[in-house]
């Protein structure tokens, strides 16, 4: 069984990698290259900051983006180093986590959140292939596990730790906060509410609070240069964003309680496994965390319904698939923590010597259900690579770049997409606007600005290519 959850993941992955062979620079990708060419580094970063966005660590990886670089083929080696490094990062959040359990039990917990997340996860393309988002959002959720992992292996150790060690972490885990609260907003509420969050759980229980207070000052400070930023006041008026405190409120409760609805069930499939297959490889817990489980749950729901807030505040609109992944990541990481909280030691012992077959059996199905399940992520990827249009959608996207770089006109007539695999397209939610404009930049870019006559292109519901797929098949059969 602890096989095929295995199996699972590894084919989970080599998808993601394939489709990560086949990305291309998209919408803002080519707009911050233009303006960095334009304007030159320093003064385009000012620019942003001043007049656009306070995200001072997300404006300075956009000058990583490959096409300032003028090697465009480093998209799909971006994209594949970032999945590589996402897996690493919650490989070692949970060992240190699950410090005192076994080796397999910490490669089998990987492989567990590995699976939740390929199965929930709203859009892989704004998390893993789109440049413009993964600076902002991905990067920054990788640094939160890091520092989290860091601390935890902290708070164990410390004791026993040099001098060096300790102004070592003090040093790495300041430079990962000013990484986390400079990328978006929602990872700058999350690094603040955990700190806050520590400092009254450690006075509470009369631990030394020392160190967190540095913390605590680091990540304040980033903070305050995030939000006193010109820019995001300046993009407010620009989008003329009416701001109602009530209306926030409300909007921000009912996305909190549609996001805790929406995941329930993949969560308790996730517990099921979790209890089934990876507690019986714990050992007995060494070290007692002084949270309770109950206190961080309400924490997560505080956290989550702030997100939303700032959200709101931020950017003035509704979540976005890009946001919806931070919310989530967040939330699946979190329950691993409640489930290691939960689960008593007790229960170790209890499930290596009693566990039922045929309930382990159903658990494995219900798993299975639920990771392919027609509305999840990786579903819909297997069902671009199956049908061809990934492969498809990277030849017409060659081409239509390719007529581009050659016209010497202002404007090119380009043919549309024919195809839009939702692992690596945007979801549109503005039905005036066509996918092919969006994806491609304006004429400042290759000089000429593209046309098309016809600009209908939308992502597909998984259920339609899998539809597509079987008639394909049957007709290959019936030759």
């Amino acid at each position: 069984m602890r096989v095929l959850i295995c199996f699972v993941a590894f084919v989970f992955i080599c998808a993601l990698l394939y489709c990560a062979c086949f990305v291309f620079p998209s919408g803002d990708d080519y707009g911050y290259a233009y303006r960095v060419r334009r304007d030159g580094y320093l003064e385009s970063y000012i620019d942003t900051y001043l007049s656009w966005s306070g995200r001072y660590m997300a404006s300075l990886f956009s000058f990583l983006n490959p096409l300032l670089l003028d090697i465009p083929n480093f998209f799909p080696i971006y994209s594949v180093l970032l999945i590589i490094v996402f897996i690493a990062s919650i490989y070692f959040f949970l060992h240190k986590l699950l410090y005192s359990s076994t080796q397999k039990a910490k490669l089998l917990a990987t492989v567990l959140l590995i699976c939740t997340l390929m199965a929930g996860m709203p859009s892989f393309f704004e998390y893993f292939f789109w440049f413009s988002a993964y600076i902002s959002y991905t990067i920054s959720c990788i640094a939160i596990l890091l520092f989290v992992g860091l601390k935890i292996g902290y708070e164990r150790n410390c004791a026993t730790m040099t001098i060096v060690g300790k102004c070592s972490f003090l040093l790495f885990s300041s430079l990962l906060i000013i990484v986390i609260v400079g990328c978006n907003e929602l990872t700058m509420i999350v690094i603040d509410c955990i700190l806050i969050g520590d400092v009254v759980v450690k006075w509470k229980n009369k631990s030394s609070v020392g160190y967190v207070w540095g913390l605590l000052f680091v990540a304040c400070l980033s903070s305050i240069v995030m939000i006193a930023a010109p820019g995001n006041y300046a993009r407010l008026d620009i989008s003329q964003a009416q701001i109602d405190c009530l209306h926030i409120i409300l909007l921000s409760t009912l996305y909190t309680i549609q996001v805790f609805f929406k995941n329930l069930p993949l969560l308790a499939v996730m517990a099921l496994v979790y209890i089934f297959f990876v507690v019986p490889l714990v050992g007995v817990r060494k070290h007692q965390y002084q949270i309770s489980p109950l206190a961080l749950s309400i924490f997560v729901i505080v956290v989550v319904w702030l997100m939303h807030v700032f959200l709101f505040l931020s950017v003035a609109t509704c979540p976005l698939e890009r946001t919806e992944n931070v919310v989530f990541v967040f939330l699946v990481f979190s329950w691993s923590i409640i489930l290691y909280l939960v689960v008593p030691n007790s229960m170790v012992s209890y499930m290596r010597t009693r566990q039922s077959p045929l309930a382990s059996f159903f658990v494995i199905i219900l798993f299975l259900f639920f990771m392919f399940r027609y509305d999840s992520a990786i579903n819909a990827t297997f069902a671009d690579i199956l049908s061809g249009n990934v492969t498809q959608f990277a030849k017409e996207r060659q081409n239509q770049i390719e007529m581009l770089k050659k016209s010497q006109s202002p404007q090119t007539v380009l043919p549309s997409l024919t195809v839009a695999p939702k692992t690596l397209t945007y979801t549109l939610y503005d039905e005036k606007l066509g996918l092919n404009v969006v994806i491609l930049p304006g004429d400042e870019y290759y000089g000429s600005e593209a046309v098309f006559l016809v600009d209908t292109i939308r992502v597909q519901d998984s259920r339609v290519i899998w539809s597509k797929i079987k008639t394909d098949w049957k007709k290959r059969i019936n030759r």
